[in-house]
């Protein structure tokens, strides 16, 4: 049997177990029609007991998971297109105007359709950026193809250093971070420095992380796991915000004057974990169960969306007579572990329905207001609030 090594420190099977699937989509969220039988792996989420850094413990081939961000059908809003998840860009993007730092050249690695970085060239900046997604070729027209790459990051993908090196919602995906780290190192001008927005896993930890646990994901960071992370590889935590659901990090390459801000250990709670998990599942069926004869439409098609398809048993399916969602990209693509259509919110006034059911720990508000714009009543609605 193969040992697993930590991905930070490489103690071997030294793993305490969060979570576990016998099966999980590589593909969660919407997908393209063709895409209905999407192949399932095993997933196992646990915690190093040397470094305390959460992590797949069974990880697939990289380069299976690879072909996930390099296909049409990656399942991430564009948010210049459909205008989702504009509100986390725009957090971190008031974040890091916050920080005050003088315009240069900045490069944002997996850029993706260029959200941040449209927005940093109209303020002046010398923006570049790289993403091995299609999406990002509607950037290349923008931007030009000396500044805009589709392409994973390399240290030799540009002909210049950066002053500012963005990475936001990447370095969880990555199976490799030290090698990662030590080539940004390498791609930074004297006094440069990088920026980081990761999910906050503390916060995922409250929820159980029901539906926050999947492949594409290979680490979840702590500030305290992500800074000795940083220190090994030479780098400095000079600013830090912990938000909900991600955090942003201002970080420098050490010199000798620099000091080290100081973090207390943190040891998560993984029995809390493991009951809120539980809880989570048992409101999903319940709503369900105690409902027997009532017709569902489900808001949000997400990875909490596949995970609850994922427990649910078909019997039960068979009260979903409509899935719903404002991304305009996931509109008549399928939901991942079922065969419901995706349809935009205008659907639910033609279909004969008794609840809907918000499926989003972060954007239920939102939703809310969606709905209320049609119409629909409180007490129609359920949340995924315990």
């Amino acid at each position: 049997m193969t040992k697993e090594k930590c991905i930070n420190c490489n103690s071997q099977n030294k793993f305490k177990n969060i979570y576990s699937a016998k099966k999980f989509p590589i593909f969660f969220g919407a997908i393209p029609s063709n895409l209905k039988n999407v192949k399932d792996y095993p997933l196992e989420i646990s915690i190093c007991k040397n470094c305390y850094l959460i992590q797949q413990s069974k990880k697939i081939d990289e380069r299976v998971v690879n072909k996930i961000y390099e296909s049409y059908y990656y399942n991430c809003p564009a948010p210049t297109i459909s205008n989702i998840g504009t509100s986390e860009i725009n957090k971190f993007l008031k974040y890091f105007k916050g920080r005050k730092n003088k315009k240069g050249k900045v490069l944002e690695i997996a850029c993706f359709d260029g959200y941040i970085l449209r927005k940093l060239k109209q303020e002046k900046w010398d923006v570049y950026g790289c993403d091995p997604s299609p999406t990002t070729k509607s950037l290349i027209k923008v931007l030009g193809e000396k500044r805009i790459k589709q392409n994973y990051f390399s240290q030799n993908l540009f002909d210049t250093k950066f002053d500012i090196i963005i990475f936001r919602n990447l370095l969880e995906h990555m199976y490799d971070i030290h090698g990662f780290l030590r080539k940004i190192k390498k791609s930074l001008n004297k006094n440069g420095k990088i920026y980081i927005d990761v999910p906050n896993v503390k916060e995922i930890l409250k929820l159980g992380g029901f539906g926050s646990f999947f492949h594409q994901h290979i680490s979840y960071f702590s500030i305290e796991t992500l800074n000795n992370i940083l220190i090994k590889n030479g780098f400095i935590i000079k600013n830090y915000f912990e938000g909900n659901p991600n955090m942003f990090i201002e970080a420098k390459v050490r010199t000798k004057e620099d000091k080290q801000l100081k973090f207390s250990k943190y040891e998560p709670n993984i029995n809390f974990a493991k009951k809120k998990y539980n809880k989570f599942k048992k409101k999903l069926i319940d709503v369900f169960k105690n409902n027997k004869k009532s017709r569902f439409i489900l808001f949000g098609a997400s990875s909490v969306a596949t995970t609850m398809m994922y427990i649910l048993n078909n019997n039960i399916r068979k009260n979903i007579v409509l899935v719903v969602d404002n991304d305009l990209q996931k509109h008549n693509k399928y939901l991942s572990g079922s065969n419901f259509k995706i349809k935009h919110p205008k659907d639910i006034k033609n279909t004969f329905y008794d609840k809907i059911f918000i499926l989003t720990y972060y954007f239920a508000d939102q939703v809310k207001e969606t709905l209320k714009k049609l119409g629909i009543r409180n007490k129609k609605i359920i949340t995924l609030k315990l």
